[in-house]
């Protein structure tokens, strides 16, 4: 998965995170314990926009932290890169594409999202999508450190 080319949408959003943590204990956090509300919120974004022919995620058994590399997907999203501290994933479609970077330095996660329009469809979902964004995406992070910090 290679950079954005261009951004016209970005946010970051942070959280503090236990020592000795790594990006691969956030993945899988971030993925295994989404909290209830934003299931169902996922849940709607799919039935809509299948309707309009974008791609939505099928529901997904427990993340394996053996199969987070370069290369191998989560749900919709693929994963760029991934070393002890830093993770890239996203997804390209038709309407717009996206990156979610994660960074960890000195006991903070840093979660910035990145996102390109291709198209007219792109801004309108996005511009539709962007309120639940800014909820989701703070409610994944606590729900990821609540997650980590029981284990």
């Amino acid at each position: 998965m290679e950079a954005l080319t261009r951004i016209d949408y970005q946010d970051v959003f942070s959280v503090n995170c236990p020592a000795r943590i790594s990006t691969t204990d956030v993945l899988v956090g971030f993925f295994n314990s989404t909290p209830n509300a934003v299931r169902i919120l996922m849940g709607v974004r799919n039935m809509l926009v299948s309707i309009m022919g974008l791609k939505t995620e099928s529901h997904r058994s427990r993340l394996d932290p053996s199969e987070l590399r370069p290369g191998s997907r989560i749900g919709l999203f693929e994963i760029g890169s991934i070393t002890s501290k830093t993770a890239v994933v996203g997804a390209d479609d038709a309407h717009l594409d996206f990156r979610l970077l994660l960074d960890i330095q000195n006991e903070v996660l840093s979660c910035t999202t990145e996102v390109k329009f291709n198209n007219a469809l792109g801004r309108i979902y996005f511009f539709l999508a962007k309120p639940f964004h800014r909820l989701i995406v703070p409610a994944m992070l606590k729900s990821t450190m609540r997650s980590l910090e029981r284990s």
